[in-house]
């Protein structure tokens, strides 16, 4: 079951580093949370518009995420959930 986790681990991982520089690409200034915070990043965009983004192998967040994201909804101008396969704006 350990190795699960650390697979699990290293997958979320590399698609934190995957989004970090998706969004360096785009000109933005990134900061990585450490230790699982939500959101995963806090991007701040040329235009400083203010992303909270949260990596998701899935592509879906959890009730619990979604709750702490409405929560949150006063610091970002837009919440996105990054994936494998694409980012959705929440």
């Amino acid at each position: 079951m350990a190795t699960r986790k650390i697979n699990s681990y290293r997958k979320g991982y590399k698609l934190e580093l995957l989004a970090r520089d998706y969004y360096r690409q785009k000109g933005c200034f990134v900061i990585r949370q450490a230790k699982s915070s939500f959101p995963d990043l806090i991007v701040i965009s040329p235009n400083k518009h203010i992303l909270f983004v949260e990596c998701k192998w899935n592509g879906k967040l959890s009730k619990e995420e979604f709750e702490r994201a409405q929560e949150l909804k006063p610091f970002f101008d837009e919440f996105i959930v990054f994936s494998r396969r694409k980012k959705e704006t929440k």
